[in-house]
């Protein structure tokens, strides 16, 4: 099963990207909440139309544009008091991972489609220590709400029937782990 192997071959990447980015430090105030949700709108932007320009994803992803968050970050940062005037000069990742492919851009999305279910224990933890709801500051984290297992799943179910041969899994595996490298320097970095 691929997740399966996918979840063992890249969980030091997912580890690290963890302690790097230090999520707990990071929602203990509305600032530095604030400043975090910054960086993941600079990493989203140049990604997502990254892979918006991947062809044929959205015939193997077939809710692709459901998966976008970018949209989500905006109306956070709004409702965080940032104007879309403000928000639209904020930098842009530059080094994003490599997806030449299909199999690559699927590995991508695995990274963030993952950090959606997770961040479904966030939202309970924003809600409580910020005051926080997915109406306001909470979008991106929030993402499917009540679907976000169904979504989880469905993306599982397309991941593995497109990569079926060894060559594509391969493939997946290296923009997973490019994905979770190139947003672990722009999270340190950027």
């Amino acid at each position: 099963m691929l997740l399966k192997h996918l979840k063992e071959t890249t969980r030091l990447d997912h580890e690290e990207i963890g302690r790097v980015v230090d999520i707990p430090s990071r929602i203990a105030s509305l600032d530095s909440y604030r400043a975090l949700l910054v960086q993941f709108y600079g990493f989203y932007t140049p990604l997502e139309t990254t892979l918006a320009n991947v062809a044929e994803l959205a015939t193997v992803v077939d809710d692709l544009e459901a998966r976008y968050k970018l949209a989500l970050l905006h109306r956070d940062l709004v409702a965080l008091g940032l104007t879309t005037e403000a928000i639209a000069q904020l930098p842009r990742c530059q080094a994003l991972p490599a997806l030449p492919s299909v199999a690559a851009a699927l590995g991508c999305l695995y990274v963030t489609e993952g950090s959606t279910l997770g961040g479904q224990i966030l939202v309970r933890q924003l809600q409580s220590a910020l005051q926080l709801s997915p109406d306001a500051g909470l979008a991106f984290f929030y993402a499917y709400g009540p679907t976000t297992g169904s979504m989880w799943r469905r993306f599982g179910a397309q991941l593995e029937a497109y990569a079926s041969t060894p060559e594509l899994e391969a493939e997946v595996i290296a923009g997973t782990q490019a994905t979770y490298r190139a947003m672990q320097a722009w999270m340190v970095g950027g």
